[in-house]
C-alpha cells in the first residue's frame, strides 16, 4: 500500500509578527533604504521565515513588511537579520 505524500500538508503558511518600537525595550534595529520601500532589521524571535509578515508599530501608525531574505545568527540563536519589502496596502 502506497502512503500519500504529505507534501502538500507542509507547504508553509506565512505568519505575521508584530514588533512595537518603544525608546524603553530595544528589541530590535530597523534601518530603512531605498525611501523605506526595502529595509534590514535585525531583532529577536524564532520562527520567522521568508515570506512572513513583519508590522512595525508605535502608538501612532504601523507599516508592514514581507520577509524577503532572512538569516540567523549562531549565537544568540534566536537573533536574525532580514531584508524586508515594504507592502503597499
Amino acid at each position: 500500500m502506497l502512503i500519500p505524500s504529505l507534501e502538500f500538508q507542509l507547504e508553509k503558511q506565512s505568519q505575521t509578527h508584530y514588533y512595537r518600537r518603544s525608546q524603553e525595550i530595544h528589541d530590535h534595529v530597523f534601518a530603512p533604504k531605498s525611501g523605506g520601500i526595502m529595509a534590514y532589521m535585525t531583532g529577536e524571535g524564532k520562527g520567522i521565515q521568508p515570506g512572513d509578515y513583519l508590522i512595525l508599530g508605535d502608538d501612532y501608525q504601523s507599516q508592514q513588511y514581507q520577509v524577503d531574505k532572512i538569516n540567523y545568527y549562531a549565537t544568540p540563536p534566536d537573533m536574525w537579520i532580514a531584508l524586508l519589502k515594504q507592502v503597499r496596502g
